[in-house]
């Protein structure tokens, strides 16, 4: 993952609470084209989504 998101992000992201996400940003439409990967963080008993 280092190498695919800036270092300024893995500095604030608690990577032990990552859990990969079955959402997606992409519209129906589109996802013969694109691809995406959501992840979720858990900060102070609150979800955060990643994209």
């Amino acid at each position: 993952m280092d190498h695919r998101v800036p270092a300024h992000v893995i500095e604030i992201v608690r990577l032990d609470t990552l859990e990969i996400c079955k959402d997606s940003f992409i519209e129906k439409d589109l996802k013969n084209f694109y691809s995406d990967m959501l992840l979720q963080e858990t900060r102070d008993k609150r979800e955060k989504r990643i994209g």
